[in-house]
């Protein structure tokens, strides 16, 4: 399993940050750029965030995959005529 784990990170990092704007319309890309410009009057620094990209860690995946699906905390929620409880 850890060589499968090694395998998939070192293709993420090859990928990472032209794959995650790669999947941006020029439209979005153009939003972006326009509300960074409007909220904070500066241009948008591509760079700055390729490198807050390259930053990520297979650590920080981790971490964020376990913060957000906690088991512990699930929930479930049932629409329509229900016979009797969970």
């Amino acid at each position: 399993v850890m060589i499968g784990h090694c395998l998939l990170y070192k293709e993420v990092l090859r990928h990472k940050p032209l794959s995650i704007f790669a999947q941006e319309s020029t439209s979005s890309q153009m939003l972006l750029f326009g509300k960074e410009m409007l909220y904070s009057g500066k241009v948008y620094d591509f760079e700055k965030r390729v490198g807050e990209i390259n930053a990520v860690t297979l650590n920080d995946v981790f971490d964020a995959i376990n913060f957000n699906f906690d088991e512990s905390k699930r929930a479930c929620a049932i629409v329509g005529a229900v016979d009797k409880p969970l």
